[in-house]
């Protein structure tokens, strides 16, 4: 943006939380996990790392008023983000979780829905689309 009567740009930072949020990021991949890490922490999140499925299902059943937000991997080894969620739901467990996933079709997304998840976000993913998702539950 350029101000009135001035030629040079200002640059405004418009992706600043609202407030600190905790999250919960099952990941298995550990260069995702870094990536998903610093954008969140530079975004004045805090991140507490799962690396499978089965790991969140734990963490979230004794966690769960300590959590704000899931953004969780749908492919992973030892449990997967769908079946994840589904047990997740069947414990009564209401946080919001966002998909990450790499397939992008409609019917994926539909998937993650019907297990669950509140939100989607394609991989790789980019800083402006996990701000946005984070802001829709904040």
């Amino acid at each position: 943006l350029t101000r009135c009567n001035q030629n040079r740009p200002v640059r405004i930072e418009t992706n600043q939380p609202t407030k600190a949020m905790e999250l919960l990021v099952v990941e298995d991949t550990e260069s995702n996990q870094f990536v998903i890490k610093l954008i969140l922490n530079k975004l004045g999140h805090n991140v507490h790392i799962a690396i499978h499925g089965a790991e969140a299902l734990t963490f979230l059943q004794e966690n769960e008023d300590l959590i704000d937000l899931t953004l969780m991997d749908v492919s992973m080894p030892v449990m997967d983000g769908i079946t994840a969620t589904r047990l997740i739901r069947d414990k009564g467990i209401r946080t919001p979780i966002i998909a990450l996933t790499a397939h992008a079709l409609e019917s994926d997304r539909d998937k993650c829905l019907d297990a669950g998840m509140d939100g989607f976000i394609s991989k790789p993913v980019r800083r402006q689309d996990i701000f946005e998702a984070i802001q829709s539950f904040q």
